[in-house]
């Protein structure tokens, strides 16, 4: 049996539309609404409540002030999404302006920070993250070089105080999960397999 992807995982739990005569949909197909949005409907009825965590990619840490402090009026939680422009896209806030990490404080957010990691050197950022008062850390397992490696760095960010988690490019198997899931309090899948820039369509 090959090994799953976290593409497949959507596959088996979000199946694609299908067209009113049973065929796959084409661009020119007619696709029946029911049909199309019978997962997501099926899915929520499982849950009694699906939380939406706003994400932010501020230039600033008074950006990141300002964002924080519009988004605790309807939520508890801020996804801050962080780019060091070698493992992905181009370098983000606190990686600007000189492309270097700067320290900073988000402690004091009034939210629970979730920081996503994408960089070449997740555990030291995480460790920075989780120091400056995140909730939750997460790094993505592609940035690690093995599964001792990750497991570590999970069990820093948590000494630290923050939970942690993984994320997953869609395009990578699960299995490479098996050693490290049980040091996790997040699994993030990726829903594109390029990251790094805002307004992609789902993969």
């Amino acid at each position: 049996m090959r090994s799953r992807s976290a593409r497949d995982l959507f596959r088996l739990r979000m199946p694609g539309a299908r067209c009113e005569n049973g065929s796959r949909p084409r661009f020119q197909a007619k696709i029946a609404i029911a049909d199309a949005f019978e997962p997501l409907i099926n899915f929520l009825r499982m849950h009694e409540s699906i939380e939406i965590v706003p994400t932010v990619i501020p230039k600033d840490a008074a950006d990141f002030a300002s964002a924080a402090d519009i988004v605790k009026r309807f939520t508890d939680r801020i996804h801050l999404d962080i780019d060091d422009g070698v493992f992905a896209g181009s370098p983000t806030w606190p990686y600007l302006p000189s492309g270097e990490f700067l320290p900073f404080d988000i402690g004091n957010a009034g939210v629970r920070v979730e920081a996503h990691l994408m960089v070449q050197d997740p555990r030291s950022t995480g460790d920075a993250l989780a120091n400056a008062g995140a909730h939750t850390v997460v790094g993505h397992i592609e940035a690690f070089q093995n599964s001792a490696e990750t497991r570590a760095a999970l069990l820093s960010w948590r000494e630290i105080g923050a939970q942690a988690g993984i994320a997953l490019l869609m395009s990578t198997s699960l299995e490479a999960l098996a050693d490290v899931a049980d040091a996790c309090d997040v699994i993030q899948i990726m829903s594109i397999d390029t990251i790094g820039a805002q307004g992609a369509l789902f993969d």
